[in-house]
């Protein structure tokens, strides 16, 4: 797995020649390179989870609520929604 960025050409390239809408990257140079905005919602989602269950009261119903939803719903949907968007450019379909 190559973490370099690719120059101009490469990605022109990948997206015009091998139909690779990803620019030709694999999955965690792709997330790194090209999707820094999801890749930080994911992880502030996650923080925000696991800050509830820190701070929170461990019985209470709104912490386990809070926490489940932000810290494994939620990431586990943009984890999810990255990984078949991926695939799907992968195969040289946009949306």
């Amino acid at each position: 797995m190559n973490f370099r960025k690719r120059t101009k050409e490469e990605v022109d390239y990948a997206v015009d020649v091998q139909k690779d809408y990803t620019g030709g990257y694999e999955f965690w140079p792709w997330l790194i390179h090209m999707r820094k905005g999801y890749l930080l919602g994911f992880f502030l989602n996650a923080a925000i989870g696991i800050g509830s269950f820190v701070t929170g009261d461990k019985g209470d119903w709104i912490t386990w609520t809070v926490g489940g939803f932000f810290g494994v719903f939620v990431p586990g949907l943009i984890g999810y929604k990255l990984r078949q968007e991926h695939g799907e450019l992968k195969k040289g379909i946009s949306r």
